[in-house]
């Protein structure tokens, strides 16, 4: 997927994040609301098209790292946080900023993610 301004953060191509989403897993990702999901980008600068949020080793070397590697193979910025957050620890500021200079975010969610 070649998309033209990368380099200065152009705006996402959100169906084609959605695609890969959905090719890597069985959910229904084609039917996200993608204008609802583009409404929410902010158009300042930002560090990172795609923020992944999960937890836990059940989907650090599995599907998270598949995803990531697929959005990252098609040329989009994308953010994974690769410290082991224990329950109970604070986020770092690092993380938190990570977190506000992503356009989107992408929560992970796992059968451990909440325990």
């Amino acid at each position: 997927m070649v998309r033209p301004g990368v380099g200065a953060m152009a705006r996402p191509d959100f169906e084609a994040i959605i695609q890969m989403i959905s090719k890597v897993t069985p959910a229904t990702a084609k039917d996200f609301p993608i204008d609802a999901i583009a409404s929410i980008v902010a158009e300042s600068s930002r560090s990172y098209e795609v923020f992944l949020s999960f937890r836990g080793e059940d989907t650090r070397t599995s599907f998270t790292s598949h995803l990531y590697a697929s959005l990252q193979n098609n040329g989009i910025n994308v953010f994974k946080d690769n410290d082991l957050l224990q329950r109970g620890d604070h986020i770092s500021k690092s993380l938190l900023l990570a977190i506000e200079r992503s356009q989107i975010s992408v929560i992970i969610f796992s059968k451990n993610y909440v325990l």
